[in-house]
C-alpha cells in the first residue's frame, strides 16, 4: 500500500476508561492534532493499516487483553507508529518489558498534562521521521520501475561492492551474464543514484519488499529475460 503523499498524523488511544479518553481528547486538541479513541484492540486493528502515521496511547490492562500483547502484535504486523503507555496499573516489570519492546515511555495515570503532551509530540516527530524515510524509499522504488527483478538482485550485490566473480557465484550465473545485467543497470539508472545506494545498501531489501506490495516495475521487464541479440553480443548461451 502506498502512503499518503501528505503527513497526516493521528493520535489513537486504546483504553476502556471513558474519563481518561475525554481528558486526552481535550489535551490533544490544544496542539491541533486529530484524536480517536478505541475501547478494544480489535477495534483499533480493524480501523488502521500498519503504515498509518501518528502515536498510539495504550493502557497496560484492558478487558480481555493487555497492553504488552497489543504492542507485540503491532510489531509483528509491521506497525511503525510510536507507542506511549499511560496506565492506572503500573508495575516495574510491565514498564521494563514495554520499554524493551520500544515503547516511547511508560507513565502512570493521572498524567501530567505538559509532560504528556511533550511525549505525544515526540511520538509524532518520530512518526514523521519514519514517514519521510518511507516516502523516500517509495519514490526511489518508483524511479527504478525499469529495473527487472534479476537486475535488482545484481544491483543489491553491486552496492555491497561485490566483484563480478562474486556476484556470478552468488546468483549462479556466468560472469558475462553479470556484465550484461550491469550494463543494463548503468543504462537505466544514473551513476550518482547507484553510488548513493552504496551508502545504504539495505535499501535494496526495502525496495524488494515494496515491489511485493506495489506495481513498481514494468510488466514487460518483470521476467528479466535476456534478448537473443544481447546473448550474441555477450557470448551467452541461447
Amino acid at each position: 500500500m502506498t502512503r499518503c503523499e501528505h503527513f497526516n498524523p493521528i493520535v489513537s488511544a486504546i483504553d476502556a476508561d471513558d474519563f481518561f479518553l475525554k481528558e486526552i481528547n481535550a489535551l490533544v486538541a490544544t496542539i491541533g492534532l486529530y484524536f480517536e479513541a478505541f475501547r478494544s484492540s480489535d477495534d483499533f486493528f480493524g480501523a488502521h493499516p500498519e503504515d498509518f502515521s501518528g502515536c498510539v496511547i495504550l493502557e497496560a490492562r484492558l478487558p480481555g487483553s493487555n497492553g504488552l500483547d497489543i504492542q507485540t502484535r503491532m510489531r509483528e504486523l509491521g506497525f511503525h507508529v510510536p507507542v506511549l503507555f499511560a496506565t492506572g496499573y503500573g508495575d516495574v516489570w510491565t514498564a521494563v518489558q514495554a520499554m524493551k519492546c520500544g515503547a516511547l515511555d511508560f507513565v502512570e495515570k493521572p498524567v501530567q498534562p505538559q509532560q504528556f503532551l511533550s511525549l505525544v509530540q515526540e511520538g509524532i516527530a518520530r512518526s514523521r521521521k519514519h514517514w519521510i524515510e518511507r516516502m523516500r524509499i517509495e519514490r526511489l522504488a518508483r524511479s527504478m520501475h525499469r529495473i527487472t527483478d534479476r537486475e535488482l538482485d545484481v544491483l543489491g550485490l553491486m552496492v555491497r561492492k561485490e566483484t563480478n566473480k562474486d556476484i556470478a557465484s552468488e546468483l549462479g550465473v556466468s560472469i558475462k551474464t553479470v556484465e550484461y545485467h550491469k550494463s543494463n543497470i548503468y543504462r537505466k539508472l544514473p551513476v550518482e543514484q547507484i553510488l548513493n545506494m552504496r551508502e545504504n545498501p539495505t535499501v535494496i531489501n526495502e525496495i524488494r519488499a515494496l515491489r511485493k506490495e506495489n506495481d513498481y516495475k514494468d510488466i514487460s521487464a518483470s521476467a528479466g529475460a535476456i534478448p537473443q541479440a544481447a546473448r550474441a553480443q555477450y557470448g551467452l548461451p541461447k
